[in-house]
């Protein structure tokens, strides 16, 4: 679940996020723009991610991710993820086809740019003051 399709490249990382730090975006259903791929990448604790049918949004999978563990998100695809313990900690990867990466490889990027509320979330509540600051990988 967690390979990289052919052609995508590592753009960028999310900070670390744990405890009472976790942005409600990534606890309530959400996908991944279209263009991205997205990694959960758990450091510590447990973590269960959620898949969801896009017609009704009914989940269709539980995964649980422990430390060391990682799980791939495709674009478009609705998921939400619940840390199990306080001392859960994890960030997320993201991935760019690289005909992308110079467009989209900024530090000031944030996590708007790839990520996407569901339903109810606009794009300026996504992109703004989330503390999803991406650090590039050039």
């Amino acid at each position: 679940m967690a390979l990289v399709p052919k052609h995508y490249i590592l753009v960028g990382s999310t900070r670390i996020f744990g405890g009472n730090d976790v942005p409600d975006l990534l606890l309530g259903q959400h996908k991944t723009r279209k263009g991205f791929f997205s990694q959960i990448e758990v450091m510590e604790g447990e973590l269960l991610w959620f898949g969801y049918r896009e017609h009704d949004g009914e989940p269709t999978i539980e995964i649980r991710l422990g430390a060391s563990d990682r799980a791939m998100t495709h674009p478009g695809k609705l998921y939400r993820i619940e840390p199990l313990t306080q001392e859960t900690r994890f960030r997320f990867n993201v991935f760019a086809h690289e005909s992308l990466h110079d467009v989209n490889a900024n530090a000031d990027t944030t996590v708007g740019l790839f990520l996407e509320g569901e339903p109810s979330t606009s794009d300026s509540e996504v992109s703004g003051g989330t503390g999803y600051e991406l650090e590039a990988h050039r």
